[in-house]
C-alpha cells in the first residue's frame, strides 16, 4: 500500500500520545510505517512549546530542554538549571542549540 503524502489525522494523534509516553521519533515513525523525518518535522511544525537541545562536548551527551510559554530570562535560566541537574557525573561544556521555534 502507498502511504499518502499527508498525514492522516489519526497518524496525528498516534503521534501525539506516543510522544506523552516518551516514545522515540524512530519508533514511531516504524509503527506509522512512515520516515523518521516526516514525523520530525510533523513535531517541529506543531509544537507550542519552545525546545532546546543541549549537548555535553566531549562526549556528544544530548539532553532537551522544553521551554514553558513564559520565556522570562528568570524562566528560562530555570529550565536550564533544572535539566543540567539530570548531566551524568563528569559532563563538561555544553552548548546550545534550537530544535524548533516557539509558535504564536
Amino acid at each position: 500500500m502507498v502511504k499518502s503524502r499527508y498525514l492522516r489525522e489519526h497518524e496525528r494523534i498516534h503521534i501525539a500520545d506516543r510522544l506523552r509516553e516518551k516514545a522515540s521519533i524512530r519508533v514511531i515513525a516504524a509503527e506509522l510505517g512512515r520516515s523518521p523525518s516526516t514525523v520530525s518535522r510533523e513535531i517541529a511544525r506543531n509544537r507550542t512549546e519552545g525546545t532546546r537541545t543541549l549537548v555535553e562536548r566531549t562526549t556528544r551527551y544530548v539532553l532537551l530542554v522544553h521551554l514553558p510559554h513564559d520565556r522570562t530570562a528568570e524562566t528560562v535560566r530555570d529550565a536550564l538549571a533544572a535539566t543540567m541537574d539530570t548531566l551524568p557525573a563528569g559532563a563538561g561544556a555544553l552548548s546550545a542549540n534550537p530544535i524548533a521555534a516557539p509558535t504564536t
